[in-house]
């Protein structure tokens, strides 16, 4: 149990010292997240005009829909590698953010004698 007044200011003290830790954990995570989500849109926004301008220069219907299968089997496994990056990101945010919190409400229920 905690034993003085100094005891009481020091706990309080560290909980504010980590709340602080995991919103700035969580504020840089966001601000990476933000980046990447639109790093991600304006390459392939990129990516969809240089498909246009390949497609309005194919000769042949089955030059087009081979370019087309082409373009969407890329423009899918790029997706697909994207939504696994922000979604490792996103765990790894969450994770980090709330570490801090976490550790101090261990050290809470230790306090009052709660096995965690």
């Amino acid at each position: 149990m905690m034993k003085s007044y100094e005891d009481i200011v020091k706990f309080n003290k560290d909980n504010m010292d980590a709340a602080v830790a995991a919103g700035t954990t969580f504020a840089k995570g966001v601000e990476d997240l933000s980046k990447e989500y639109f790093g991600y849109a304006s390459k392939s926004f990129d990516t969809a005009m240089e498909a246009t301008k390949a497609l309005t220069s194919c000769k042949s219907p089955t030059e087009a829909a081979a370019l087309q299968q082409k373009l969407t089997k890329e423009g899918f496994e790029g997706f697909m590698a994207e939504s696994k990056k922000m979604s490792e990101m996103t765990t790894a945010l969450f994770k980090g953010a709330f570490e801090p919190v976490g550790a101090r409400a261990k050290v809470a229920m230790d306090s009052v004698g709660i096995k965690a």
